[in-house]
Protein backbone atom coordinates (compact mmCIF):
# COMPACT_ATOMS: atom_id res chain seq x y z
CA UNK A 1 0.00 0.00 0.00
CA UNK A 2 1.23 3.44 -0.86
CA UNK A 3 2.26 5.74 2.02
CA UNK A 4 0.16 8.62 0.59
CA UNK A 5 -2.95 6.44 0.37
CA UNK A 6 -2.55 5.43 4.02
CA UNK A 7 -2.21 9.08 5.04
CA UNK A 8 -5.36 9.90 3.04
CA UNK A 9 -7.37 7.14 4.74
CA UNK A 10 -6.17 8.23 8.19
CA UNK A 11 -7.05 11.86 7.41
CA UNK A 12 -10.54 10.83 6.26
CA UNK A 13 -11.03 8.85 9.49
CA UNK A 14 -9.83 11.83 11.50
CA UNK A 15 -12.31 14.13 9.77
CA UNK A 16 -15.19 11.67 10.27
CA UNK A 17 -14.21 11.34 13.94
CA UNK A 18 -14.08 15.13 14.38
CA UNK A 19 -17.51 15.61 12.75
CA UNK A 20 -19.03 12.86 14.90
CA UNK A 21 -17.51 14.41 18.03
CA UNK A 22 -18.96 17.81 17.15
CA UNK A 23 -22.37 16.30 16.52
CA UNK A 24 -22.33 14.39 19.83
CA UNK A 25 -21.21 17.53 21.68
CA UNK A 26 -24.06 19.52 20.14
CA UNK A 27 -26.60 16.85 21.09
CA UNK A 28 -25.23 16.71 24.63
CA UNK A 29 -25.59 20.48 24.96
CA UNK A 30 -29.18 20.34 23.73
CA UNK A 31 -30.17 17.61 26.15
CA UNK A 32 -28.32 19.27 29.02
CA UNK A 33 -30.36 22.43 28.44
CA UNK A 34 -33.54 20.36 28.44
CA UNK A 35 -32.58 18.67 31.71
CA UNK A 36 -31.84 22.02 33.34
CA UNK A 37 -35.24 23.32 32.20
CA UNK A 38 -36.93 20.27 33.70
CA UNK A 39 -34.99 20.81 36.91
CA UNK A 40 -36.54 24.26 37.23
CA UNK A 41 -40.01 22.78 36.72
CA UNK A 42 -39.30 20.07 39.30
CA UNK A 43 -38.25 22.69 41.84
CA UNK A 44 -41.45 24.67 41.21
CA UNK A 45 -43.56 21.55 41.69
CA UNK A 46 -41.74 20.71 44.92
CA UNK A 47 -42.26 24.27 46.19
CA UNK A 48 -45.97 24.23 45.32
CA UNK A 49 -46.40 20.81 46.92
CA UNK A 50 -44.81 21.97 50.16
CA UNK A 51 -46.97 25.11 50.21
CA UNK A 52 -50.11 23.03 49.64
CA UNK A 53 -49.09 20.55 52.33
CA UNK A 54 -48.54 23.39 54.80
CA UNK A 55 -51.98 24.77 53.92
CA UNK A 56 -53.59 21.37 54.51
CA UNK A 57 -51.76 20.95 57.83
CA UNK A 58 -52.82 24.43 58.98
CA UNK A 59 -56.41 23.73 57.98
CA UNK A 60 -56.46 20.45 59.87
CA UNK A 61 -55.02 22.17 62.94
CA UNK A 62 -57.67 24.90 62.64
CA UNK A 63 -60.41 22.27 62.36
CA UNK A 64 -59.32 20.81 65.71
CA UNK A 65 -59.89 24.18 67.39
CA UNK A 66 -62.99 25.17 65.38
CA UNK A 67 -65.00 22.11 64.35
CA UNK A 68 -67.55 24.26 62.46
CA UNK A 69 -65.23 24.22 59.43
CA UNK A 70 -65.33 20.42 59.09
CA UNK A 71 -68.42 20.35 56.79
CA UNK A 72 -66.71 22.81 54.48
CA UNK A 73 -63.59 20.64 54.35
CA UNK A 74 -65.45 17.44 53.60
CA UNK A 75 -66.55 18.46 50.09
CA UNK A 76 -63.92 20.64 48.40
CA UNK A 77 -65.59 20.54 44.98
CA UNK A 78 -67.13 23.83 43.87
CA UNK A 79 -70.88 23.88 43.78
CA UNK A 80 -72.80 25.65 41.02
CA UNK A 81 -74.49 28.77 42.19
CA UNK A 82 -78.22 28.51 41.75
CA UNK A 83 -80.41 31.54 41.95
CA UNK A 84 -83.82 30.30 42.86
CA UNK A 85 -86.46 32.97 42.71
CA UNK A 86 -89.71 32.35 44.53
CA UNK A 87 -92.54 31.16 42.35
CA UNK A 88 -95.15 33.76 41.47
CA UNK A 89 -98.36 33.29 43.45
CA UNK A 90 -101.22 31.89 41.45
CA UNK A 91 -104.16 34.16 41.13
CA UNK A 92 -107.40 32.77 42.51
CA UNK A 93 -110.53 33.55 40.46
Amino acid sequence: MNKNALIGILMALLIVNAVASLWFSFQFGRYLGRVQGLSVVRNQITKNTSIFQALVNDTMEYSKKNPAIVPVLQNPTPRPQTTSSPAAPKSVK
